[in-house]
C-alpha cells in the first residue's frame, strides 16, 4: 500500500476497504467479502493515527512523476550550484528569480487515500483542457511580482469584474503561455 502511495497511485478508503473485506474472508472471519464499514474504516484510521491519515492528494501528472526521480534532481540542484557560483549571484538573493506557471484547473478532486501522517499525498491525473494559467515571479530576497493570468477565450466582462487591479492576457486560441507573452 505504502510503496503505491510513493508511486502516486494511493490507496482510496473505499479499496482499502475493499481489500480488507477481501482478507477478512480469505481469513474465514467474515461470511462473503463485501467491503468493510465507514466505521471499521474510522477504527482502523485510529488505531493506525500515528503512521497514516486519510488525507486529500495532490495532483502529480504521470510524466512529471516518471522525472522526479533522485538522479535528475540531484543533477538539477548540481547544475543551479554551477550557474549561482559561475555567475557571481551566490550573495546576490534579491538577483536570483524564479518564473513559474500553474494551471489553475476547477474540475479535479481527487478522493481520500491512505497515507503515512508525515508525507504528503500526490495522485496521477491526466491534464485538463479548462485551465487557467497563473505566471507567478519572485526572487529568493522574498520580493514577488502581481500574479499574471492568462485566460482562454472572450472572458473580459468577467476578469474586469473579478480581477480588478490584476495583470491579465487574454488569448482567443489558447489558454497557455506562447511567444506574444
Amino acid at each position: 500500500m505504502l510503496l503505491l502511495l510513493r508511486l502516486g497511485y494511493g490507496v482510496s478508503n473505499s479499496t482499502l476497504q475493499k481489500y480488507a473485506g477481501d482478507l477478512a474472508c480469505s481469513l474465514g472471519r467474515r461470511p462473503n467479502s463485501k467491503p468493510l464499514s465507514n466505521c471499521w474504516l474510522y477504527g482502523f484510521l485510529k488505531r493506525w493515527g500515528s503512521r497514516i491519515k486519510s488525507k486529500k492528494p495532490s495532483s502529480l501528472e504521470s510524466s512529471r512523476a516518471r522525472h522526479s526521480t533522485p538522479e535528475s534532481l540531484n543533477s538539477y540542484f548540481d547544475n543551479l550550484e554551477k550557474t549561482i557560483t559561475e555567475l557571481g549571484l551566490s550573495g546576490s538573493p534579491e538577483r536570483i528569480y524564479n518564473m513559474d506557471e500553474t494551471g489553475l484547473s476547477p474540475e479535479h478532486r481527487p478522493p481520500n487515500i491512505i497515507a503515512p501522517s508525515d508525507e504528503k499525498p500526490q495522485a496521477v491525473t491526466s491534464p485538463r483542457s479548462a485551465t487557467t494559467t497563473l505566471i507567478a515571479c519572485d526572487n529568493a530576497a522574498g520580493n514577488y511580482m502581481p500574479p499574471f493570468f492568462v485566460f482562454k477565450g472572450n472572458t473580459e466582462f468577467f476578469v474586469k469584474y473579478i480581477l480588478l487591479n490584476r495583470k491579465f492576457f487574454i488569448n482567443k486560441q489558447e489558454q497557455f503561455i506562447n511567444k506574444h507573452i
